[in-house]
């Protein structure tokens, strides 16, 4: 468990790190690297109007995600509001990683190489650009942990195993979260088709 849990330490601590320097370098103030986050969260609070736009009563779509500005809208009365983005993407890099370390551990058996999961997983963190992703205050970091949670079904369905809860979620939301997960998502409709047709032959 603390080799699990070590990646996730080292990655937060970063993140914290960053957030410090960041903070210093902006005269106290915390922004997002891109101004699209800013976008999100306008749309967010009109939302929490009931109006669907950045401007009050003007209808518009600006959003790249159907589902991120609904995620962020509960939270729009909040004084902090700005900071949800970086919190609900913090949470998505941590759940990258475990589910990394998890599907590590799968591909090499943790009796065989027991290092090579947790190092493995730690190099994910600048592989995968997390802690850039996290700062941009948009869905992409919630997009990758969607996307490999349908790959890891993927594998465990090759090899017998059930593919998980998480992996029929990620079907669901993949698409709302981020319109290219589409793909992946047919991708995963036709392994189940193909997997209910072997099992009816």
């Amino acid at each position: 468990m603390r080799k699990t849990v070590r990646p996730c330490l080292v990655l937060i601590a970063l993140v914290l790190l960053e957030t410090a320097a960041a903070i210093k370098l902006n005269e106290g103030t915390f922004t997002y690297s891109l101004d699209d986050a800013y976008i999100h969260l306008a749309l967010g609070r009109q939302i929490s109007q009931s109006h669907y736009g950045i401007n009050p009563g003007e209808f518009s779509a600006p959003s790249s995600s159907i589902l991120w500005p609904l995620l962020l809208s509960p939270f729009a009365s909040l004084t902090d509001y700005a900071l949800i983005p970086f919190f609900i993407n913090l949470a998505s890099a941590v759940l990258i990683l475990l589910v990394c370390n998890r599907f590590f551990r799968r591909l090499f058996r943790v009796q065989v190489r027991p290092a090579w999961s947790p190092t493995l997983t730690l190099l994910t963190i600048p592989a995968f650009n997390l802690i850039g992703l996290i700062f941009t205050g948009m869905e992409h970091t919630l997009q990758l942990l969607l996307a490999l949670l349908v790959a890891e079904g993927l594998v465990r369905g090759q090899e017998g195993d059930p593919p998980g809860w998480g992996f029929y979620t990620a079907l669901v939301l993949g698409p709302l979260i981020r319109y290219e997960n589409t793909v992946l998502t047919l991708i995963g409709l036709l392994w189940l088709f193909q997997r209910h047709q072997r099992t009816a032959a």
